[in-house]
This record gives C-alpha cells, sequence and structure tokens, in this order.
C-alpha cells in the first residue's frame, strides 16, 4: 500500500490494519480477494486516496513460472471523508438542565437570563450554521425532522437580509426579496433536503401588495418542476398553490386552496401544505382553509435531482415579492398538535426569543447564546420547555437523537398563592375552653398543594417567642389548602387548665407557606408567600378559674395546693348535741389579692332561736389565705324531732374574688332524741306458745312495741332462725308503723306434718329498722 503519488510503501498499521502482504493462488484458482481494513482513529479527516500495488511474485511449475502483468497492477484506493470534519454539535453537559427565573429581585438580577453554550465536536473545517429552537413542554422529542430551506439556500445580494423586519421572538434570519431579476436564492442538489414523499412545507411571510409568486419550488433549467408553492395576494384574498408533477408524468398539476384574507402591511401570514397518502391539505394561519382538502392527481409527487429555487420558478421567473422566514420542509405530516405548537409557539409567551441561528467559523469550536424570560406579572406554576437543535449548514451533522436540553421556568407572581387573614379572628376575645376561628385567603394564584404554618404566641410575657402549648391544644401548626381552594378556617382550641390566670393577649402569626412541590421559587414571593399586611391576628383570653379566688363551703379538709372548684352544692349533717358547730369556708383557686365575703345563716325547716342561734359576720381572706371558719351553735332540747335545715350562705364578696356553687351551704340537723322511735318486743311477747293443729293453720302473734318519738313511718324488719324451715310458714317479713303508732303485731302461722314431735322452740329476732333504733327486747 502506497499513499497517493508517494513512491514509499506504508508503514505497519498505517491508515490500515495490513498495509502489505501476499496472497496464493493454487492449482485451478483464477481469482483471489485482498481485504483491506482502514483504521478507525475517531480524527476528522477529508478524502484520502491510496494506491495498492502488485509489486512480486514466485512459484509455479513447470515451466518459468507466474509472472506479473504489463499493466493492471495497481489498485486505486478511496477512504471518504469521516469523522466529522465539518463538526458534529452537542449541548454543554452543564446546559443540559437549566432553571431560569421570571421575578428577580432588583433590576441588577440576572436570574432571569440564561445562556446555553453549543459545541462543535470532532472536526472544525469551513464555516457552518446549526439553527436552534424552544417547544413548549408537550415536546420532549422536538417537533418531526425537518430541512430548514432559508438556511440551506445562497442568496445574492439581490435579496436582502433584513434582520430587524423579523417576527420578534425569532432570531432566524429574514429576507426580503424585492422582485427585481435574480432575486432569489439557491440549493445546490448534493445541499437540497430529502425526497419528499408525505410531508409538510411551512413558511412565514409578509407579501407585497399583489404578489404572485412562488415561495420555493424544486426543479430543472430544461423545465422539469417536482414541487413548488406558490402564493398569490390581492386586497381581500390569499390564495396558496401546490404545484407538483406526479410520478410517471411530465404534465405538472396545481392544487389552490384561497382563504378571505384583508393582507395588512407588516403583518406576518403563515402558510402550511400537509402532504400525506395523497391528500393535501392547506393552512392559513394555523387554520384550515375552507375547502382546502384536495387529492393528488396520480400515485404521488415525483422527486429528483435537482436544485431548490427560493423565490422564483426554475426559470428565475414568477417571482416572490416580500419578506420570508423560517421556510421548512417537514419530513412528515404534521397533526394538529405540532401545527399549533409551530404557528401557536407557546414558548414566546415566556421567553423573548425561542429560536435562532449560529455561525462558526473554520477553527471555532464553541458558540453561546442567552435565553430571557419575560415578566408578564402572571401567577404561573414552572413551565418545562424544550431547547433542540434541528437543523445544520455547511457540511456538519447533528447526531441522533437532536440534542436536547430542558429549559424550566420557575414559578412566579404567587403561583401558589399569598396567604392571609381575612379579618379578625371570631371570638377576638375569648374564655377557657372555646373554640376561636380565624379565616385564612387565598390571593394571587391557588396552584398546587399549600401548608400555611402558624404559631400562637402570649404578648407581654418575657418568653414572647414560644408556642403558647400551656394555653391552646393546637399552638403550632399547618392548614393545608388544596388546589384551587381560596380559604380555609384555623380553628384553635384554648385549653381549659383549671389553674387561675388573669386575662391573656395571644398573637396568631401565620409564619411561612410551603408548597407541595417544596420549590419556593425565585423570590420570596413566586410561589406560596405570606402577606406581611395581613398576617397577624391578636386574641384576648378572659381571666380565668377565679385567679383572685373561687370562695365556697368546704365540707371537708382539702389536700394541699389549689384547691378545686365543688361541682355541686355543699351539705353537712351535724347532731343536736354537738353544741357548736365549725364550718370551713375555703378559696378555692386563685389566691391573689384580699378578698372580703359577708355571711349569714337562713331558716328553712329549722328556726332560731328553737333550734340554732343566727350567725352573720364578714370573712377577711389575706393574700394567699386558703381557709376560714364560722361558727354555729346548734340548740339541743329533750323533744324528739325529725330532721331539720338551715343554710348558712356567703354573699357580697369584694377584692374581684367570685361565688361558686357552693357558695351556700346546707346544715340538716339530724333527728334527735329518737323522734322516730325505739322499737322492741313487748313483755308478753318475750315467751309464746304455739300448737300444730290438726287441720288449718295455727297462728303465734308477737307485739312490737314502740317508745319515745313517733313522727315517721317506719319499717321493721324480723326473722326466725333457720332451725324453723319446714315448721313455721313465714321465716322472715316486715311491719310498718305510722305516724303516731306506738305498737304493731307480728303474726307467724305454724306448719301442719304427719310425723309425731316433741316441744321445739324457736327464736324471733328484730334485725333491722328503717329510722330510729332498736330497743333491748329483740329476741322472743
Amino acid at each position: 500500500m502506497f499513499a497517493n503519488d508517494s513512491v514509499t510503501p506504508l508503514e505497519e498499521n498505517q491508515e490500515f490494519t495490513n498495509t502489505s502482504g501476499s496472497i496464493t493462488f493454487t492449482t485451478g484458482e483464477e481469482t483471489k480477494p485482498i481485504v483491506l481494513e482502514a483504521i478507525s482513529d475517531k480524527l476528522p479527516e477529508f478524502n484520502e486516496f491510496f494506491v495498492l500495488r502488485l509489486v512480486n511474485i514466485s512459484g509455479g511449475y513447470p515451466g518459468e513460472g507466474g509472472r506479473l502483468a504489463e499493466t493492471s497492477l495497481n489498485a486505486s484506493v478511496l477512504i471518504p471523508f469521516n469523522d466529522d470534519p465539518f463538526g458534529v454539535f452537542a449541548i454543554a453537559d452543564s446546559n443540559l438542565d437549566q432553571e431560569v427565573a421570571e421575578d428577580v429581585l432588583s433590576e441588577d438580577d440576572m436570574a432571569d437570563v440564561t445562556s446555553f453554550t453549543i459545541l462543535r465536536q470532532q472536526g472544525t473545517f469551513g464555516d457552518v450554521r446549526v439553527a436552534w429552537e424552544i417547544v413548549s413542554g408537550h415536546f420532549p422529542e422536538g417537533l418531526p425532522l425537518m430541512d430548514d430551506l432559508l438556511l440551506l439556500a445562497s442568496f445574492p445580494d439581490e435579496v436582502e437580509l433584513r434582520p430587524h423586519a423579523r417576527r420578534h421572538h425569532s432570531a432566524t434570519d429574514t429576507w426580503f426579496f424585492s422582485g427585481l431579476p435574480g432575486a432569489y436564492g439557491t440549493i445546490s442538489p448534493e445541499d437540497g433536503p430529502a425526497d419528499v414523499g408525505n410531508f409538510t412545507f411551512s413558511a412565514w411571510l409578509v407579501p407585497r401588495p399583489d404578489t404572485d409568486g412562488f415561495i420555493v419550488c424544486k426543479g430543472t433549467r430544461n423545465g422539469t418542476l417536482y414541487y413548488g408553492v406558490k402564493v398569490h395576494t390581492n386586497e381581500s384574498h390569499v390564495t396558496v398553490m401546490l404545484y407538483y408533477t406526479v410520478t410517471g408524468s411530465n404534465n405538472t398539476q396545481v392544487a389552490r386552496a384561497t382563504a378571505e384574507k384583508f393582507v395588512e402591511d407588516n403583518r406576518w401570514l403563515h402558510v402550511i401544505i400537509t402532504v400525506d397518502d395523497g391528500i393535501i391539505e392547506f393552512f392559513l394561519d394555523g387554520n384550515p382553509i375552507p375547502g382546502g382538502v384536495k387529492s393528488i392527481k396520480g400515485e404521488g409527487i415525483m422527486d429528483g435531482p435537482g436544485s431548490v429555487f427560493i423565490g422564483s420558478d426554475p426559470e428565475g421567473e414568477q417571482r416572490y415579492t416580500g419578506l420570508l422566514q423560517d421556510v421548512r420542509l417537514y419530513r412528515i405530516k404534521l397533526n394538529r398538535s405540532h401545527i399549533h405548537e409551530l404557528h401557536a409557539q407557546p414558548a414566546k409567551i415566556d421567553l423573548r426569543n425561542i429560536s435562532g441561528y449560529l455561525r462558526y467559523r473554520q477553527d471555532e469550536r464553541q458558540k453561546s447564546f442567552v435565553v430571557e424570560v419575560r415578566d408578564d406579572n402572571e401567577e404561573e406554576g414552572e413551565e418545562v420547555f424544550y431547547l433542540q437543535l434541528v437543523a445544520v449548514r455547511g457540511g456538519a451533522r447533528l447526531p441522533f437523537p437532536r440534542p436536547t436540553a430542558i429549559l424550566r421556568v420557575m414559578k412566579s407572581d404567587g403561583a401558589n398563592g399569598r396567604f392571609g387573614f381575612t379579618g379578625a379572628c371570631i371570638p377576638n376575645t375569648t374564655e377557657e375552653g372555646s373554640t376561636i376561628s380565624c379565616v385564612i385567603e387565598r390571593m394571587l394564584g391557588s396552584l398546587d398543594r399549600v401548608y400555611v404554618n402558624y404559631n400562637v404566641t402570649q404578648l407581654d410575657s418575657s418568653d414572647s417567642e414560644t408556642p403558647a402549648y400551656e394555653d391552646f391544644v393546637n399552638a403550632t401548626g399547618a392548614v393545608l389548602f388544596m388546589p384551587g381552594q381560596r380559604s380555609e378556617v384555623l380553628n384553635l382550641l384554648v385549653l381549659d387548665d383549671n389553674l387561675p390566670e388573669l386575662a391573656e393577649t395571644f398573637q396568631i402569626m401565620l409564619v411561612s407557606a410551603e408548597s407541595g412541590d417544596g420549590k419556593p421559587g425565585s423570590t420570596p414571593t413566586s410561589g406560596a408567600s405570606i402577606d406581611p399586611d395581613n398576617s397577624v391576628n391578636t386574641v384576648t383570653v378572659t381571666a380565668s378559674d377565679h385567679p383572685y379566688g373561687l370562695l365556697q363551703f368546704q365540707p371537708s379538709p382539702p389536700g394541699e395546693g389549689l384547691i378545686s372548684p365543688a361541682s355541686e352544692p355543699a351539705h353537712i349533717t351535724v347532731d343536736e348535741e354537738d353544741g357548736t358547730v365549725q364550718l370551713m369556708v375555703a378559696r378555692a383557686q386563685g389566691l391573689l389579692g384580699r378578698v372580703m365575703v359577708g355571711y349569714r345563716t337562713t331558716p328553712f325547716t329549722a328556726s332560731s332561736p328553737e333550734d340554732y342561734e343566727d350567725s352573720e359576720g364578714v370573712l377577711d381572706f389575706l393574700p394567699g389565705e386558703r381557709l376560714k371558719f364560722v361558727s354555729v351553735t346548734i340548740i339541743d332540747n329533750p323533744v324528739p324531732e325529725l330532721d331539720k335545715i338551715f343554710r348558712l350562705e356567703l354573699y357580697n364578696v369584694d377584692g374581684g374574688a367570685s361565688l361558686g356553687v357552693a357558695s351556700h351551704i346546707r346544715v340538716t340537723i339530724a333527728a334527735s332524741d329518737d323522734a322516730h322511735g325505739v322499737f322492741q318486743f313487748s313483755p308478753e311477747s318475750l315467751s309464746v306458745n304455739g300448737t300444730e293443729p290438726e287441720d288449718g293453720h295455727s297462728s303465734v302473734v308477737l307485739q312490737v312495741d314502740r317508745s319515745f318519738g313517733d313522727l315517721s313511718n317506719v319499717t321493721v324488719y324480723w326473722e326466725v332462725d333457720p332451725s324453723s324451715e319446714g315448721e313455721l310458714l313465714s321465716r322472715f317479713g316486715n311491719i310498718t308503723f305510722g305516724v303516731g303508732q306506738t305498737s304493731e303485731d307480728i303474726i307467724i302461722n305454724v306448719a301442719q306434718d304427719e310425723i309425731p314431735e316433741l316441744d321445739q322452740h324457736f327464736t324471733v329476732s328484730l334485725v333491722n329498722v328503717s329510722h330510729g333504733r332498736l330497743g333491748v327486747q329483740t329476741f322472743c
């Protein structure tokens, strides 16, 4: 192996794995292959030529042996250009996933701008260009493959490049076609677009009045027209025409569609034509043209070698006049969602520039461009866009899949809401054990779930920053807002702790808001935030649990510490014989300050001075003092009497204390001097005889006497010892004494049987009374 035009053979492993060798012909063989394997060195190179030369021969018998021919000893070997000598494009790794802000803190804040670096890898020969565009999040793989005809074309001086006239959000080339001779561009056959089958044509244009010319066509100078798109305008209509030649025919067909359209000066029109399985559809400004569905008259559109002409027919005639931008030929039919994306270009709402070209001169390896976010003052969540390299010129290549980067525009303008109280909490003055309701409203955006964190702290305290856990069940927490929810109620439950406290004022503060996605946004108000003007409410919990005391009678001595409030009125029973009784008055709960209270007796069924002596006075409790005593004298007389009641009450309290449910006490003077009676058997009934009759029953009568008082109804209970079972018909029972009754009989029936028996003795006992007491003679 020799390099082209070289007399020195290649060295071993230079360009090829085998640069020399031999082959052996055996008897009968007429041909043998030489296999060459080029070495893949990953170095970009243009076409390289080598010579494979037969240099020597040996062997062969009988005779003189084999020999080399006089000619055909050299073969030319070509390695085409390889490893992308013009470059292959990629997006820098650090730019593949970027966040950019819409909201910024100041004019100097550049968070709303980001840059993308596009690398030209492999070779850097020649001048090349690459096109980029940004599409919405619905198209993570970008729009389908296409050829950018304006990028591929070459233009003479008669066609004017007008950057200032392009659509505001795009940075691709905009060309003005004057209609003068020679004012059109061309794409050479070797640089032309892929052959058409099913395809979509898209072009943005500002036609001059009464334009009638080709936007693009493909054909040859000898009169062959494969396909072309022509536009004709007047004051009220736009007509779009697709010229084509069907396979197997030399005649050019025309499909056309006309739309009523007033063509305004400097107003961009968007023409789209789709061809799919013989059906042609025309669109203007993203909408189907009425009557714009046509059929191809033949098997399909013919395509072949030829040049592409921008702005004229293949003869340079029928020239278009006006502006052109983004003239593209997509390699499939675009569906309606593609067409909407292509026409509406949603990314332009949020970004200032969504497309453009980069030019690389020879040896340049990287270029950068910036993308800036529009600040539209509308509440928006995070939006995802995809930046993609879509077309190249100059021999460079795009890898597949096409290089794509993710661009995330952060949430903005209070996308998740601004939260604040609608007004004062209800009620704003309350007591322990109650519920306070505060309404929180969500202004601006309402996207996503949001947790609004709050806390309750006590004002005018030494620890005003610590949540008031001792006063509220839920002194800290979060209120959940669901997506779209505009208001929610925060209910705070005031603890009833049974501890005496003065009135306290608390601050309810909304401290932070967190959205469900956990992303705050670029500024404190971009996502979920608290309205600083409506973030605080104050409530007052009135004095509770009687800080100055709750005065009550205490029937039994209390334990150490605070005395609990009584839950029911107090009562006590005393005997007539007790003489003077000491009644305890307790200062329950709080012990603040000096407290004075009056007391007095009031009659009920007992009266003064017959049953007790009236008592009246004032009790003076000093700060911290818990107990006081009131003395009442009970009158003792020998007259039997039932229970009698009088009351002792507290009144006219002073010093901030309160009177509790036990602020009066019912004093019962127990029945005295055996007022209910003393019950025992009469002397005649202490020993009684009974007989067992021959038939029927014999009854034994026992008299019970009542002595002393007889002022109430009393039941007396009796029973006979167990040995009487079977001998007496009744072994237990009761008798009742009415008011004033002094005696009553117990009647016991004797049972009859056929068994001879001697005398039998049984004991009858008085065992209990409902009132009064039993005397001495309780057995007979």
